[in-house]
């Protein structure tokens, strides 16, 4: 297990999902059939994949109104198409009804390499639905967490309604590399800390979307933009 040293963190969370509370702490994979969104793949974690599960345990689907997430195993959905190199920032809006288990997240990755390897390497910042974010690194069977259940006012609660809408980032520049959730950087380290042995092979690479058990989540506005 390789050690990391974290250098900044703030605040920030987010967003629930429609589970009710007989749903909440079984894999859902009711009218689940993978990836439909063309050009776009899923893995499931590997811990999820030696207990046999597979990505048509979760459902990544396009609307008019954005892309969807109905988890099964914890997931992430990238575009290989797509890599992200030298200073960019990636951002995407994501919206949610209901009560999300605490321990459950949704959010970004980027730096992303072997992703259909036996070592998926990639950082990602995601949020709680309490209120709370946590930024880790995914590399293989292991996973290091930089910022560990944080809170921020950056993010926005439930509304009355219980909706919540949150919009994330990972800002890549010069010299650091941050998260943001709605224009805040909760979380901010020198690219030094994010690369090197055991951690990312580097900021450049494949980006996306991370998404936990059982959430259903509407992501809108996914772009990647170059500094």
């Amino acid at each position: 297990m390789h050690h990391w040293v974290l250098l900044g963190a703030l605040v920030a969370l987010a967003a629930p999902s429609n589970m009710t509370a007989q749903e909440v702490g079984a894999n859902r994979a009711p009218d689940s059939r993978g990836v439909q969104v063309e050009g776009w793949k899923g893995r499931l974690d590997l811990k999820a994949e030696k207990q046999g599960r597979k990505i048509s345990d979760a459902k990544f689907w396009s609307t008019d109104d954005g892309w969807h997430v109905a988890a099964g195993p914890p997931a992430i959905f990238w575009s290989p198409a797509e890599v992200a190199a030298g200073e960019f920032t990636v951002s995407a809006t994501f919206s949610a009804d209901g009560d999300a288990p605490h321990r459950e997240t949704y959010g970004l990755f980027m730096g992303g390499s072997d992703l259909d390897g036996r070592v998926p390497n990639y950082l990602y910042c995601t949020l709680y639905g309490v209120g709370m974010f946590s930024v880790k690194h995914r590399f293989g069977e292991e996973l290091h967490s930089l910022v560990e259940r944080r809170a921020s006012p950056a993010i926005n609660r439930r509304d009355a309604k219980g909706h919540t809408t949150n919009t994330m980032a990972w800002r890549v520049d010069a010299e650091h590399v941050a998260c943001l959730v709605n224009g805040t950087a909760v979380a901010t380290f020198p690219r030094a800390v994010v690369i090197g042995s055991g951690k990312l092979a580097s900021t450049d690479g494949a980006y996306g979307l991370r998404v936990n058990h059982n959430l259903d989540v509407l992501i809108t506005g996914f772009r990647i933009t170059k500094q």
